[in-house]
Order: C-alpha cells, then sequence, then structure tokens
C-alpha cells in the first residue's frame, strides 16, 4: 500500500491491477475525474443510513451509470431491498462476506471479482481470458447463477417453493 504513487511500477515489480483508494465520495477531496476515467469504477458502500443517504446521491447521477457496486456488513435479510434500491443497477450490485481482514483474501468472492473485473481477469495460466462466446456465457452463467441466488434468498420465495415442493411430493405419493 501507498499513500502516494506517481508511477507504482518498478523494475523489479509487476501489476496486474492497481486499486486506487478515493476515498469518500462525500468529501471535497474526492476526485471524481480520475476516478471516472478509471478501467473500472468500484463504489464500495454500506446500508447504515448516512451511507444510505450519499449513496441516493450517487445513483442520480448519469456519469456513475455503469460504475459497480459492493456493499458491505449488509445481513442477508436486507440484501433484496438493496437490490430493489439500486434498480437498473442491481445486476453491478455485490455483497461482500465477512471478512475482518483487509488484506486476507477470501476465494468465496471469486464469483463476484469476476464479474466486476471481466474479460480483465487473468485465467489461472496468467493470461488474460478471451472474450470468444464462450467467455460470455461464462460470464453471462455467473450473472444468472448470482442473480438466482439472491432470489432464493427471499424468505416469500423460499415459502412459495416449500409449498410446490410439498405439493409435488403429496402428488407423487397420493398416485402409489
Amino acid at each position: 500500500m501507498y499513500q502516494s504513487v506517481t508511477e507504482p511500477k518498478t523494475e523489479d515489480e509487476e501489476y496486474e491491477f492497481l486499486v486506487k483508494d478515493y476515498g469518500a465520495m462525500s468529501l471535497s477531496t474526492f476526485n471524481r475525474v480520475s476516478f471516472l476515467e478509471q478501467d473500472i469504477q468500484v463504489i464500495c458502500a454500506g446500508v447504515k443510513p448516512n451511507e444510505v443517504f450519499v449513496l441516493n446521491d450517487i445513483l442520480k447521477r448519469p456519469e456513475f451509470n455503469d460504475v459497480k457496486f459492493i456493499f458491505s456488513f449488509v445481513p442477508h435479510d436486507q440484501k433484496e431491498g438493496v437490490l430493489s434500491m439500486m434498480t437498473k443497477r442491481a445486476d453491478n450490485t455485490f455483497f461482500a462476506n465477512y471478512n475482518p481482514d483487509p488484506f486476507a483474501y477470501d476465494a468465496t468472492m471469486n464469483k463476484s471479482y469476476r464479474l466486476l473485473i471481466g474479460e480483465r481477469m487473468a485465467g489461472t495460466s496468467g493470461e488474460k481470458q478471451r472474450r470468444g462466446i464462450g467467455y460470455r456465457w461464462r460470464i453471462l452463467r455467473a450473472s444468472l447463477r448470482q442473480k438466482r441466488k439472491n432470489v432464493f434468498e427471499s424468505p416469500a420465495v423460499r415459502a412459495v417453493l416449500l409449498v410446490v415442493y410439498t405439493f409435488l411430493i403429496g402428488q407423487l405419493f397420493y398416485r402409489m
């Protein structure tokens, strides 16, 4: 981690990604132009009332339409509400797992990282993934899995599925 870097690459260091922390968007020191010039823009947010008020201001601005969002410390029962608040940006909304150590790698977030980084993410061989139909299909499947996971976290959907499952099992035993 560097506090200030003009050229981060040295002869013996190579980077695939450079993560820049621009700080709080509500502060006057936030460099909006530099943030929007980056290849990938990610806003890390929370669901505390003061954070939601700032987020609502961001959601109203069209220059942030393609930004991706990661929410931290969101209880499972509130994720559906956050996704509905994000409306058309729900596809670009992700939820971080609880991890108190910011430098500890959390492999359960790999699917989210792939969706965040997309074609820029290196494969296991160190080469960049191809952008062909196979790659797009993998991204689409991962996106659909994330949406399906979010849907099945809803208590209402789970209740409906339980009723349907119970009905089908009853029909199966009734015909025996």
